[in-house]
């Protein structure tokens, strides 16, 4: 799986690692958890697969393929999904893979040179290559995430046992939180960035994780 990663050029990486963000983000939207664990890349597709909270309505998920299908820009208009891979524990989304040609034609902004200044953030979850990159779409999907879902005023419902958790430690990550969460790492992105608006944490400084401001009395002697 490494390898084949490595032979990818740079314009497929980031946009394997944008799509995978965005297929967390979209199904989010819609209170579905899901983390992406492998992506499997074929001649004609990428096949993303994705890991599903216990008690998922399967049936939902499904339903959504054509919110991933838009927000994914699918060149055939459709995704499919794998409900459940067989063999395996996982759901597969299953999206046509662009010519280089169309890869081309893509911007993607900033991507890389945040990618590059976010890799030592990456400890925890370095077992999952594609997806080491998906920081860098991070802007991207949000954007994508305010504008289309409506959901950006509400607050998480993770937010006040995320409070709890974060109140032991100095400084947090988002790759903490989806740790302890046990969430996808969008969410716990967006729910960090919900402390840092309720001045539980600070502002995102470069690599390094941000400053707990309010701590629980046992953990502060």
């Amino acid at each position: 799986m490494e390898n084949k990663f490595n032979r990818l050029n740079p314009q497929e990486k980031q946009y394997l690692s944008k799509n995978a963000l965005l297929i967390e983000k979209v199904l989010d939207a819609f209170h579905i958890t899901t983390r992406i664990v492998d992506i499997k890349i074929e001649p004609k597709v990428y096949e993303y697969q994705l890991e599903v909270v216990v008690g998922t309505d399967l049936a939902e998920l499904e339903s959504h393929s054509r919110d991933l299908a838009l927000a994914l820009a699918s060149p055939t208009g459709k995704v499919e999904m794998i409900i459940p891979i067989p063999g395996r524990s996982l759901v597969g989304v299953r999206v046509p893979r662009p010519s280089q040609k169309e890869l081309n034609a893509m911007k993607f902004d900033e991507t890389e040179s945040i990618v590059n200044s976010k890799k030592e953030n990456w400890r925890d979850i370095a077992a999952i290559p594609f997806y080491l990159l998906a920081y860098g779409c991070r802007l991207l999907g949000d954007k994508i995430s305010n504008e289309s879902t409506g959901q950006q005023d509400k607050k998480d419902a993770l937010l006040e046992k995320a409070k709890t958790i974060v109140a032991k430690y100095d400084s947090v990550s988002a790759s903490l939180l989806q740790r302890k969460l046990r969430i996808g790492y969008a969410r716990s992105a967006r729910i960090l960035d919900e402390l840092c608006e309720d001045g539980y944490v600070g502002e995102a400084r470069g690599t390094k994780p941000r400053e707990v401001f309010k701590r629980d009395d046992e953990s502060s002697i």
